[in-house]
């Protein structure tokens, strides 16, 4: 099913977001936890109208489903806590607000107790704490191989 086009930019509604996060992922992410999500500020919706009822109609922006999808990748494949998912989110918005609107080749690296964000060509900046190990990216995991042995060196 091909996304609703405005004249902006596409968007998804929450089942396709939904479809994408899981055949793309293999995160079966569930419908009422993208909108516990979208209730507690995690990442909400642009269009979402809250009188229409639980199952009304909900539109993602690209931004958004990057969002959903770094969030995800976070709490269900590599175990981060929400507290930390919510920092990391902070940090990028703060800092980094491109980072979920254009294409971009920064890797996201969790190591220990240390996320680091990876720009090519400038230094690696240390995000709050985490846990696990993460290349976002995924386009290079032998350069975030690298990358982390690196930072794990000192």
């Amino acid at each position: 099913m091909e996304p609703e086009k405005t004249t902006a930019q596409a968007t998804y509604t929450a089942p396709e977001l939904l479809r994408l996060l899981n055949d793309v992922d293999g995160i079966p992410l569930t419908r009422d936890r993208l909108t516990i999500w979208a209730q507690t500020g995690v990442v909400a919706p642009s269009f979402w109208p809250k009188k229409a009822g639980r199952y009304s109609v909900r539109s993602y922006t690209r931004s958004e489903l990057h969002r959903v999808r770094l969030v995800a990748h976070l709490r269900y494949v590599h175990g981060v806590s929400m507290p930390i998912c919510r920092r990391v989110l902070a940090y990028l918005d703060e800092h980094h607000p491109q980072v979920f609107t254009k294409r971009s080749n920064r890797t996201l690296m969790i190591a220990g107790k240390a996320i680091y964000l990876h720009s090519p060509g400038q230094p690696d900046v240390q995000l709050p704490d985490g846990q696990a190990v993460l290349q976002f990216n995924l386009s290079d995991v032998e350069a975030g191989k690298r990358l982390l042995n690196r930072i794990q060196a000192g």
